[in-house]
């Protein structure tokens, strides 16, 4: 599987993105977090572990 991350995102240090993940554009993905999904809007701030998947 592919991981996608959109342009002018930033990945916090320590961050884990699983395979399959999808990161929109201009999103923010705090320090230690764990992407397991698609997050789907765009200018987000996401944390935690698992970062819930967005639709």
């Amino acid at each position: 599987m592919v991981v996608k991350i959109g342009f002018e995102s930033l990945i916090g240090m320590g961050s884990q993105i699983l395979d399959g993940a999808v990161i929109p554009e201009q999103c923010l993905v705090g320090a230690g977090s764990l992407v397991t999904g698609a997050l789907m809007t765009r200018t987000l701030k996401e944390t935690g572990s698992p970062v819930p998947p967005r639709e």
